[in-house]
């Protein structure tokens, strides 16, 4: 399969798409973390 600038786009829109999702877990799991250390009133 040739490398084209349509495949090389698509898989980089896909690894940012990871990275997207990476780090809004990251900041889920800290709010979760928060809320169990100081339970919002």
């Amino acid at each position: 399969m040739p490398i084209t600038h349509e495949s090389l786009s698509i898989q980089r829109a896909h690894a940012i798409t990871l990275i997207i999702n990476k780090t809004r877990g990251i900041r889920n799991s800290r709010k979760d973390e928060a809320d169990t250390i100081c339970p919002p009133a």
